[in-house]
């Protein structure tokens, strides 16, 4: 009995602590689902982060430990550059208020002093016409449809007169070209003659043009309208002969305006 006794003692000591031994292995079952429950997951951009960039043995620490990684910080966005505003360089010639921005430097505030022959052989020069609105208009060619309708806008308008404007014709025909000129069409106002274009390169009437398509270098239509004081008071380019005169009698009263 005494050995039996002490058997059946060993049997139910042995029972216990397997049952003991289960229960906890239950209790840390269930404090580690209690934590998977309860600790946060780090966040889906984290999570993609240790995926594509995991951290190079040589940062690990003691003991092949992942050390704790700082949070990443975004980048900031800063506004780019602006580059700096160049101021545009100043003009050679200091251009007339009114004349054509596509020009800039093609009308100086004073014009070009000349003195040009006409087809009685004077010389005409702008200081003979101090005081007055002279009009000097460039044409290619005399006796041609455009040019002779040009001229005799100018030698109708009555109101150039009234202005007291004096009109000069100008273009590379010789002094007997303008004399059959203005003796067929009974123009009034002289026709000067520059014949190697030297003046009209100075004011920009003679170049490189296109007409109809073709690249060429000739007389390029334009007009000049300078005040009584010398000065340029505004300049046309690539001339559109019909309602011309008039544009230029609208010129002369508005600087008439102007200077009170």
């Amino acid at each position: 009995m005494g050995e039996l006794g002490e058997f059946t003692e060993m049997g139910n000591r042995t029972q216990l602590e397997r049952i003991g031994a289960v229960a906890d292995d239950s209790q840390q079952a269930a404090t580690l689902q209690w934590t998977k429950q309860n600790t946060p997951l780090p966040n889906r951009d984290q999570r993609l982060t240790d995926l594509f960039a995991p951290p190079c043995p040589s940062d690990r620490g003691a003991g092949g430990r992942q050390p704790k990684q700082p949070p990443i910080s975004q980048p900031t966005q800063t506004a780019p550059e602006r580059p700096a505003t160049r101021k545009p360089p100043a003009a050679i010639l200091t251009p007339c208020p009114n004349s054509p921005k596509k020009k800039p430097n093609s009308t100086p505030a004073t014009s070009s002093p000349f003195s040009l022959p006409s087809a009685d052989g004077q010389h005409h020069a702008l200081s003979d016409y101090a005081g007055k609105y002279v009009v000097l208009y460039v044409y290619p060619k005399d006796d041609t449809p455009g040019c002779t309708k040009e001229a005799c806008d100018f030698r109708d308008n009555m109101q150039l007169r009234q202005h007291g404007a004096q009109v000069l014709g100008l273009s590379r025909d010789d002094a007997s070209s303008h004399a059959d000129f203005a003796e067929k069409f009974s123009l009034p106002f002289p026709l000067l003659s520059d014949p190697d274009a030297d003046f009209m390169r100075q004011i920009g009437s003679y170049g490189t043009k296109v007409l109809y398509g073709k690249t060429s270098e000739g007389v390029k239509r334009s007009t000049f309208l300078i005040g009584p004081d010398g000065r340029v008071v505004k300049a046309w380019y690539a001339v559109k002969v019909e309602g011309h005169a008039d544009s230029v009698v609208k010129a002369i009263e508005a600087d008439r305006n102007a200077r009170g």
